[in-house]
């Protein structure tokens, strides 16, 4: 279990310095017996500072970054060991690929004021184009948002299709349906008057979608009712009241 968490501290170690050695400051001349590393982690906002002597001793640390502009890394302010109320920053300065550090000190109302000239000590290699992979980022990212648009476009576009299709399929359906309403020409008395009686009007309009449904004659009965459509109180010939029956529908032609 230790040999585990071992390899995964490592792990996650390495993958760190590898992030941070994305961009840096390498062999900066701080002085005739002392060089500088400074390895920037963009991502977490830190700066890894590695410090060797010529007889070979070195210190290592991690500053956090206050601000990050095009051409300058900014250390946050640091709290100097040398001298008590004396404070520092330094940045990593692309133009000039050197690092630049400033002294303050701070007086009896907490305001910080510049102590002495700037420190800048010039480095031998230099990795700074975090500006650039921005910029590149930025292009991928508006590409990529081009892409959706183009994606979310085509399926609205592939979806109004979908939807005139199913109109147009509707609308040739609805005009291969037809309304069928036909009056029947007898008079039957009311006391023979049934459905029975009127059986001979479903045949007249069979006839009659037959003709509508030209030239197959092929259809298809949607709805279909017959119904009293006229009542004669007082007919010409015996006394019993008559009616005359009527048939409506809907067909569908084939």
């Amino acid at each position: 279990m230790k040999k585990i968490l071992l390899l995964l501290f490592l792990n996650l170690f390495f993958f760190n310095v590898a992030i941070a050695e994305s961009y840096y400051f390498k062999k900066c001349k701080l002085t005739e017996i002392l060089d500088g590393d400074y390895l920037i982690d963009i991502n977490n906002k830190v700066i890894h500072v590695k410090l060797k002597r010529t007889d070979g001793v070195s210190q290592e640390w991690v500053d956090k970054i206050e601000l990050i502009e095009k051409d300058q890394v900014y250390s946050e302010r640091i709290t100097s060991r040398a001298k008590e109320d004396s404070y520092f920053v330094y940045y990593l300065d692309v133009n000039s690929k050197s690092v630049i550090k400033q002294t303050f000190r701070k007086d009896a109302n907490d305001i910080f004021w510049p102590d002495g000239e700037k420190q800048q000590s010039y480095c031998e290699n230099v990795k700074a184009d975090w500006h650039q992979d921005e910029k590149e980022a930025e292009l991928k990212r508006l590409e990529n948002k081009k892409k959706e648009e183009i994606e979310k476009r085509k399926k609205e576009l592939d979806e109004i299709k979908k939807k005139n299709k199913e109109k147009k399929e509707q609308r040739q359906k609805d005009a291969n349906k037809h309304t069928i309403s036909l009056i029947g020409k007898k008079w039957i008395k009311i006391s023979k008057a049934d459905s029975q009686s009127a059986e001979f009007l479903k045949d007249e309009f069979n006839i009659k979608a037959s003709e509508i449904c030209l030239p197959s004659g092929n259809f298809n009965i949607l709805r279909q009712k017959i119904n009293v459509v006229e009542i004669d109180h007082t007919p010409a010939y015996g006394l019993e009241e008559k009616v005359r029956f009527g048939i409506t529908g809907t067909i569908e032609c084939k």
